[in-house]
């Protein structure tokens, strides 16, 4: 799969092929998934897993709480402080709340409210960026 937007970055540039697998057994945080959001069933999205089902998400600053602990992101990860639409929420049974490593440009969780286990379509196994002479 061609990675079609900037969502993803600097994790998936804009153009990379990612290679997925749709056999894996669970979603743990911090996993890259791609799904078929509902409010956009012809697209496919690819986002960072964030809050798992039952925790409680609350975006405030730069910083993610989960369960009111402040997460610990991968140092190359910057969220950035913007509006989100679904914020202060507590996930239900087989809801994820996903993101973009661009928060800047990612229609995410926090605009598209949580993921439901049922819109998984795979998991990223690896990622490769495009050279000029291979776009």
């Amino acid at each position: 799969m061609k990675m079609k937007s900037s969502s993803m970055e600097p994790t998936i540039t804009k153009g990379s092929i990612v290679t997925l697998t749709k056999n894996y057994n669970e979603v743990n945080r911090f996993d890259i998934m791609v799904f078929n959001p509902y409010q956009f069933p012809e697209n496919y999205f690819i986002f960072r897993v964030i809050g798992l089902p039952g925790e409680h998400i609350k975006l405030e600053g730069e910083s993610v709480y989960i369960n009111g602990k402040n997460l610990d992101i991968p140092n190359d990860l910057k969220y950035v402080e913007l509006e989100a639409k679904f914020n202060n929420i507590t996930l239900k049974e087989n809801e994820f709340y996903l993101m973009g490593d661009n928060t800047t440009n990612s229609n995410d969780s926090r605009f598209l409210g949580p993921i439901r286990t049922n819109q998984f379509v795979s998991k990223l196994k690896k990622s490769k960026a495009l050279t000029n002479e291979s776009n």
